[in-house]
């Protein structure tokens, strides 16, 4: 499995990825809200989608990101009243390929998932201080799979600081209660 990292860009921070070395990179990082998340599974992870709304209120689909299997489920996340704030799942060896096996996505109200399977090498990506914003890994094209996984974190101090208004009331009252940014990455 691949070792995880912190890595700051433009008042954001990226942790990971977990998972194998295989596929093509991807990325997709909101402009506002992640508001969709459209998986696709069967013994492992296939595909993976999202959708955001900006600060207009347009929803913004994203590419499909890994293979064309596996049976779709919807996870919608009620913005701005519930956000991302970490993510759980698996790593295994599928075929001769290391890849997710399962996901599960956190909000501040619930949790969604797993999908897909839970055996394999647990990751966690906790975060108490920051919303997901977006997420970036490794996938196969055609029969692939979502090979790998990392998520991309804005702290609630910098999204108090923004001129987005859903944005700012949503975590104000959380960054009142929030110091400084702690973001912990641990193996279970």
């Amino acid at each position: 499995m691949e070792n995880t990292s912190k890595r700051a860009f433009s008042d954001s921070m990226e942790i990971g990825p977990c998972g194998g070395p295989s596929g093509k990179p991807w990325s997709f990082k909101a402009n506002g809200a992640i508001t969709e998340i459209i998986i696709s599974y069967g013994k492992v992870v296939d595909s993976i989608r999202f959708a955001s709304v900006d600060q207009k209120n347009v929803k913004v689909y994203s590419k499909r990101f890994g293979g064309k299997g596996g049976k779709p489920k919807k996870v919608s996340i009620d913005w701005p009243g519930e956000y991302l704030t970490s993510i759980r799942g698996t790593c295994k060896k599928f075929k001769e390929y290391y890849v997710i096996a399962s996901l599960c996505f956190y909000t501040n109200r619930t949790k969604y998932g797993p999908f897909g399977y839970a055996k394999g090498s647990p990751f966690v990506f906790p975060n108490e201080h920051g919303v997901i914003e977006g997420f970036y890994g490794r996938a196969g094209n055609g029969e692939g799979f979502v090979d790998a996984i990392g998520v991309s974190v804005k702290p609630f101090e910098v999204l108090s600081r923004c001129s987005n208004p859903a944005l700012s009331f949503a975590t104000t009252r959380l960054h009142r209660r929030l110091s400084k940014l702690k973001l912990k990455i641990r193996r279970l």
